[in-house]
């Protein structure tokens, strides 16, 4: 079977393998052929859903390596609302 193990890396683009799996394979696996793994903090997951790395996967289906959030969003909002706010400061 064939899974494509995608993941996006700095500058905006997106580094995509395509590989050949026996039937039995897992997240894992797939991973592993691909040689990729998920950072820290990250997660994988199969069309948007998380996954465990030891989930089955099926042919076509396309795991996704998140990568954690390099800051916390609603502190993210509230500096640049602070910033707004008081823009010679």
């Amino acid at each position: 079977m064939r899974v494509d193990v995608v993941m996006a890396v700095a500058g905006g683009s997106v580094v995509r393998r395509t590989v050949e799996l026996p039937v039995t394979a897992s997240v894992r696996d797939a991973l592993s052929a691909a040689d990729m793994a998920v950072p820290d903090g990250g997660v994988a997951t199969v069309f948007g859903r998380i996954r465990s790395l030891n989930s089955a996967v099926a042919d076509g289906e396309r795991i996704e390596i998140c990568l954690p959030l390099a800051a916390d969003p609603k502190q993210a909002r509230r500096s640049r609302a602070r910033r707004k706010a008081n823009p010679g400061r």
